[in-house]
């Protein structure tokens, strides 16, 4: 490689640089969670661990994942609980895996998940609109993944 400046002059060249492609490996698929007050629950689908070294939980409370707070976990597991959350605020997770020779996967899809207390139902509700409204509020908070509440 050579370098020019704007006059035409140019540098000599520069030492072989050898590059060796690699592929990353997949994005971690078929992600979803559970969650209640102060605690979230995320469960995937295992990988071939063949040249995986460890999953990677990214969290941050921000939807661009902005200082996002990286949970290293071992390869095996396919079940991550980040607990102590604040209930009511809204927190963002992707997940990804880097294999042994650290290359870390694309992360996936970013997953809005706001933890909240549960609502019991009881007897003293009287009317249909009050049932509607609660469940409602369930609802809110759901996003187009597969998920379940604890």
């Amino acid at each position: 490689m050579k370098a020019y400046d704007v006059n035409g002059n140019h540098s000599e060249y520069s030492g072989i640089i050898t590059v060796t492609p690699t592929a990353r490996p997949a994005t971690p698929a078929g992600i979803s969670y559970r969650f209640d007050s102060h605690s979230i629950f995320l469960v995937w689908e295992s990988q071939n661990f063949g040249n995986i070294s460890h999953v990677n939980i990214h969290r941050s409370e921000t939807e661009a994942m902005a200082s996002a707070i990286t949970m290293s976990i071992d390869k095996s597991l396919n079940t991550y609980t980040d607990k102590n959350l604040t209930t009511g605020k809204q927190y963002y997770y992707t997940i990804s895996v880097t294999d042994t020779n650290q290359v870390e996967s694309f992360p996936s899809n970013v997953l809005s998940i706001t933890p909240v207390r549960h609502l019991h139902f009881n007897r003293k509700m009287h009317c249909a609109s009050e049932l509607y409204l609660s469940i409602t509020t369930i609802w809110v908070f759901m996003e187009p993944v597969s998920r379940t509440s604890m």
